[in-house]
Parts: structure tokens; sequence; C-alpha cells
């Protein structure tokens, strides 16, 4: 099997994806398992682009890239919405936070008027 120097670098760039990602998602088993899955696949279809072809073919899609294409879109799009949920709920929770110190502070200020 002839490896060729783009498989080479895909492959190394796909080794440090999956230690980065195995990092950050140090505590978290379905995460980790997810991007074992997505990397070992790209790893595959580093080294077999023909299988991603066939795959295509087989669903109806054509060409492999058009295969990959349509997947990547859907995985951006899929990420864009848990990012906009998650950034939604980190702006509630700032929010009650800065809600529950205000009517704290409300609190003691109306304490301390009471003793003077």
């Amino acid at each position: 099997m002839q490896v060729a120097i783009i498989q080479v670098i895909l492959l190394v760039l796909i080794a440090l994806s999956l230690w980065l990602s195995l990092l950050v998602m140090r505590f978290q088993m379905a995460g980790r398992l997810f991007f074992l899955v997505q990397f070992v696949a790209g790893a595959i279809f580093v080294l077999k682009p023909e299988w991603l072809g066939d795959l295509a073919q087989l669903i109806g899609v054509g060409r492999g890239t058009d295969l990959l294409l349509y997947i990547l879109i859907m995985v951006f799009y899929i990420t864009g919405l848990f990012t906009i949920a998650k950034f939604r709920k980190i702006e509630k929770t700032h929010t009650d936070i800065i809600r529950a110190m205000a009517l704290q502070q409300a609190i003691d200020n109306t304490e301390t008027a009471h003793r003077r």
C-alpha cells in the first residue's frame, strides 16, 4: 500500500486533534467516545478514500467528497445550534446571579438604613 504525503499529514493532524479532544473532554465519556469514533472514521477514510466513495454510492450521493461536504454542513449547523443554546444558558445563569446579588445588596442596604 502506497501512502501519499497528504495522507501522512492528515493522519498526523487527526492524531493531534484526537489527543486534544480527549484532553479537553477529560471527564466526559460521551464526548470522548464521539470524538474517538469521528477521528477513527476520518483516519480510515484517509487511508481508504475509495470506501467513502463506495459509501456515497450506496446511499445515493454520487461522490465521496459530496457526502463529506453534506456531513460537514450538518455538523456545522448542529454545532452552531448547540453553541447558541449554550450561550443562552450562560446568559441566563449570569442574569440570575446578578439579579440575586442586586437583591442581596438591596436587602443589606435596607438593614443598614433601619439601624440609623
